[in-house]
């Protein structure tokens, strides 16, 4: 994949190694746009007026979603924050939890001397108990 990339890049008239460049910022783009769907989703779920939330699955799953955006993006202390915001939901559904496992597993072993990552995991794993 490599060399037939590499070689398609040297064709189109860039130099090697460059379409990881390319990859890499429309990849960025594309999270910051996960980004900005994932908060117009939570604030469709958030009734203005009151402050009630509605469809408390929908919040939920939608804050897994962002934390693993913001993982993407190295912006750790968002990532365990928004999956922390999903485990204090008014109802935790078990899609909820298969996401969030998600996530715990791709922040624990990078990032378990962050107190955010172990406060985010210990909520996990209540959650996850709480299922039971």
């Amino acid at each position: 994949m490599r060399a037939l990339a590499t070689s398609s890049a040297v064709a189109w008239g860039q130099p090697p190694g460059s379409w990881l460049q390319i990859t890499s910022s429309t990849s960025g783009h594309l999270l910051r746009l996960a980004e900005e769907h994932a908060h117009e989703v939570i604030s469709q779920c958030v009734v203005e007026a009151t402050g009630d939330r509605r469809w408390p699955t929908r919040y939920a799953v939608t804050h897994i979603d962002l934390g693993l955006a913001y993982l993407q993006l190295n912006r750790i202390d968002e990532a365990c924050h928004a999956g922390s915001v999903a485990f204090g939901s008014q109802r935790v559904s078990r899609s909820t939890i298969w996401r969030g496992a998600e996530l715990d597993a791709a922040l624990l072993p990078r990032f378990a001397a962050l107190p955010e990552a172990r406060d985010f995991h210990e909520r996990y794993v209540l959650a996850r108990r709480a299922q039971r």
